[in-house]
């Protein structure tokens, strides 16, 4: 309800008007509570807080958590609820802990900040095996059903289709050509035609002729005639011929014993076919240029290079013979079938097809731009630095690694696509194109650094190789940005330390059919980044780091099925095509119930009054500060709650009491220290109620008079005796009969913390200020509700309806309690909160939305710093 400010005036003359027509009757009179009139909102008109809006920082999870029980009831398994990964956080301490089993699930109720954006839920089981499940906090608390195992009906990463690295590039459209059947035979004439024309350094023949170069001709007398055709011809070659140059449409046949050679270089363009006989001989000092469009290799070809520098009508060549290279092959637009051991010093492909059937040894390096490779058997290539298959097309250059083939060299890098269902072993493997793809369906091992964007193992692995019986890890392994990795159907990636770039970054597990094996990540380190998501059927076995993200564990989305275990303490054994990757903690041989841990509530809670209820005050939220530190259980039973009075800023006599909500006071012991020495329960409470201070100003400052109420560390020219040390610290032990009590105990929404602004006179008992929605103890005043600024009940003066216990008829609040993992820092001596937080303002004029609830991160300089 927003009110005017003119309409204060009139409203404050008329209570005056009230109180004065009274004064003959009544003077003064104790047992009689005097009408309060109201004031201006010192936050300005505009703030208003919406209705329902309730001032609260935390949220409160009812928690049902579920086991898969592998012991059938016979044991317990131990349920841990932290709000921070225990994985990163060696000291983290459970906000609470209890047993599940078959049949009787964890049921616990948390209160956590509402910043807290996920929990961390630990399952230890009888034979003493961890893992960690992160949930994602529904916005507005409620319950949070949780189930520690894998369900594949309803897993959002479930996916249909093949196993194979060989289906998986059919699918997208990749088949390997089906390698012709050449045989070794040629039909030879018995004699050649006859030239239509012939002089002495050449001839022309007639389409359709055939023509024989006889034995006659040797490397010493070799045939060296000009042929020419008109049509196309067949040739045979018996003897030698020495020819730099071939532009007509011949089939040239190299028979056994025969021979072409060449001392400049061979010249064939696209007209000619060339098939050599298994003893036959092509023998070029120079380079073997060739455009043909057939080419059929059983015998020897010898060059320097050979080089395909491409047609628009592709070619083939099949060589199932020997080829001799002494610099490189170079094959462009054409398709390549190998089916002989073929070694080269260099292999560089331009949009062509290579088809390998046999070993492949290349001594340099393999360089593919565009094109495809397609390999059944073995293919090696410089394995010392500086050696690599070279790429640069991700979307255009594919890698086909067939079953039991092996791809082997030092490194591969830039842009392709990979099916491997063989072995590929290099040192490094790296690429960063935005069209780059992985399907890797049985072993890649890369033993030093591997960095990728989109990868999918389908029942594969990613790791350093075997030594002894161990398979090692990758050192490093990282993404490119915008990553998507995804583990199918028991796939592995074992690493050292893996390191997430910036960008939405994806890790998935999921399974075809009715396969349920876990795939796993496993590494040493992860550091993670913004923003990394995993999901599915996904074991992470690593220790996690948060430093490239600022330590914020937000920077993690974690789907509720991802399992997470420290390092080599997973149980989950990995199996792919190269046996078992990962063996799995088999854990302790004799299981047990798990020991229950003490827990504890490390968040501080910094809580910050206003005075003047049921009128508004000056909003510095700085009359009384009071921080709790620490809560913790032990031996199940024993809580104890660790604090500080900060700061007093009020100008007149004021106490501090802590109500017990859902607490039975008949079964707890107390102890520990406040103001007056060990901690009682009040008399006269139908709530448990321990009162710390009666007098805050002389509990955090000792030495002043009982009269003294100049500020305690609110304001820094105040001197050095009302700005020394951390205010008043207090600790109260209770110790219930039951570790459920207990923990009821600490749940920090049953932990009603309030001040007392004026004791009790006559019959009118004391004025007492809690949180919004908070109601008094037995021993607070109800008389001021609705009056002044106070909607606690309907108020009369402003004409305004009941909103809340402690709140305004503007949706105010005169105390709010701020989570955090430092104490709150608050404002000077009258400096307004909205001037020192300008976030605050939008926070509750919008009611809280999240987007908002960092408001305590943003100040300026006017927050109390000790002189």
């Amino acid at each position: 309800m927003k009110i005017k400010k003119h309409n204060y005036l009139f409203i404050s003359l008329a209570t005056s008007l009230f109180i004065t027509a009274c004064a003959d009757k009544d003077v003064y009179n104790p047992d009689r509570v005097r009408p309060v009139a109201p004031v201006e909102n010192p936050l300005g008109e505009d703030f208003v807080a919406p209705d329902g809006f309730d001032w609260s920082m935390i949220t409160t999870v009812n928690l049902n958590v579920g086991v898969k029980d592998e012991f059938n009831g016979q044991y317990k398994y131990l349920v841990e609820v932290f709000n921070t990964n225990p994985l990163s956080d060696g000291t983290a301490s459970p906000l609470a802990a209890g047993y599940a089993k078959a049949g009787s699930n964890y049921i616990g109720e948390i209160s956590i900040p509402k910043s807290c954006k996920q929990i961390f839920i630990r399952q230890t089981d009888p034979k003493q095996r961890k893992e960690v499940y992160q949930y994602t906090i529904p916005e507005n608390g409620g319950t949070l059903n949780c189930k520690l195992y894998y369900t594949a009906t309803t897993t959002r990463t479930e996916t249909t289709g093949s196993t194979s690295a060989y289906e998986a590039a059919k699918q997208a459209g990749i088949v390997d050509p089906e390698a012709p059947n050449y045989k070794d035979e040629i039909n030879v004439p018995s004699k050649s035609d006859t030239p239509a024309n012939e002089w002495s350094s050449g001839m022309i023949f007639d389409n359709g002729a055939k023509y024989i170069i006889t034995e006659d001709y040797t490397e010493t007398s070799p045939f060296i005639k000009d042929i020419q055709v008109n049509g196309r011809m067949s040739i045979y070659v018996k003897g030698t011929w020495k020819i730099s140059a071939i532009n007509y449409a011949f089939d040239i046949y190299i028979l056994d014993g025969g021979k072409i050679i060449s001392d400049y270089g061979l010249t064939l363009d696209n007209k000619p076919n060339l098939t050599i006989a298994s003893k036959g001989l092509l023998s070029v000092k120079g380079i073997f240029s060739f455009q043909c469009n057939k080419t059929i290799n059983f015998g020897t070809i010898k060059a320097e290079s050979l080089n395909n520098p491409g047609s628009a009508n592709g070619g083939e060549f099949y060589n199932s013979g020997i080829i001799e290279t002494t610099n490189q092959i170079a094959l462009n637009k054409v398709t390549f079938f190998n089916c002989n051991t073929l070694e080269t010093p260099q292999l560089n492909l331009v949009d062509a097809t290579f088809v390998n059937k046999a070993n492949l040894n290349v001594k340099g390096n393999i360089s593919i731009n565009g094109g495809t490779l397609f390999n059944s058997a073995h293919i090696s290539f410089n394995n010392e630095p500086g050696g690599r298959i070279w790429t640069n097309n991700g979307t255009g250059t594919k890698i086909i690694n067939h079953d039991k083939a092996q791809i082997k060299g030092y490194a591969v890098n830039t842009g392709l696509a990979l099916y491997n269902d063989g072995t590929v072993e290099v040192f490094n493997f790296s690429s960063g194109g935005s069209g780059d793809f992985i399907y890797n369906a049985c072993l890649m091992i890369v033993k030093n650094n591997f960095t990728f964007r989109k990868v999918t193992l389908d029942h594969g692995s990613i790791t350093a190789g075997q030594q002894a019986e161990t398979w090692m890890p990758t050192p490093t392994v990282s993404n490119e940005n915008d990553a998507k990795f995804t583990l199918l159907n028991g796939s592995i990636i074992k690493a050292g330390t893996l390191t997430i770039k910036p960008g939405s970054n994806y890790f998935i597990g999921g399974n075809a059919g009715a396969n349920t094996d876990k795939s796993m990540i496993k590494a040493n380190l992860i550091k993670y980044n913004w923003h990394t998501y995993l999901q599915g059927n996904l074991v992470i076995e690593a220790t996690p780091d948060y430093i490239q993200a600022g330590n914020s564990i937000d920077c993690l989305h974690v789907d509720d099925k991802v399992i997470q275990t420290g390092f080599d303490e997973s149980k989950y054994e990995v199996e792919t095509c190269g046996g078992i990757i990962n063996e799995g903690n088999s854990g302790d041989p004799d299981p047990e119930n798990p020991s229950k841990p003490d827990t504890g509530d490390n968040t501080i809670y910094t809580y910050a009054f206003e005075d003047q209820w049921p009128a508004y005050g000056d909003f510095d939220m700085n009359d009384i500060v009071i921080s709790i530190n620490k809560m913790t259980i032990t031996n199940e039973k024993q809580l104890t709650i660790q604090g500080n009075v900060r700061a007093v800023g009020s100008s007149r006599k004021t106490g501090i009491g802590i109500q017990f909500l859902n607490v039975n006071s008949n079964e707890v012991i107390l102890s520990g220290k406040v103001q007056s020495g060990i901690p009682t329960f009040e008399n006269g409470q139908n709530n448990p109620v321990v009162i710390l201070s009666t007098h805050a100003h002389k509990y955090c400052n000792a030495s002043i008079t009982d009269d003294d109420y100049t500020f305690y560390c609110t304001d820094p020219t105040a001197g050095g005796t009302y700005n020394s040390g951390d205010g008043a610290e207090f600790e109260i032990t209770l110790t219930f009969s039951t570790d459920e009590a207990a923990t009821k105990a600490m749940n920090i929404k049953n932990m009603d913390i309030f001040i007392i602004s004026k004791e009790a006179q006559g019959n009118i008992k004391r004025t007492e200020i809690h949180l919004p929605n908070y109601a008094p103890t037995s021993l607070g005043t109800t008389a001021l509700f609705g009056m002044s600024n106070d909607a606690s009940a309907y108020n009369k003066m402003l004409n305004a309806n009941q909103k809340g216990y402690y709140i305004s008829t503007e949706g105010l609040a005169w105390g709010i309690c701020i989570p955090s993992t430092k104490v709150w820092k608050w404002p000077k001596e009258r400096k307004i909160i909205t001037d020192v937080y300008p976030d605050f303002k939008n926070w509750v004029i919008s009611g809280g939305e999240t987007e908002n609830i960092n408001w305590i991160s943003n100040h300026n300089n006017d927050i109390f710093i000790k002189p």
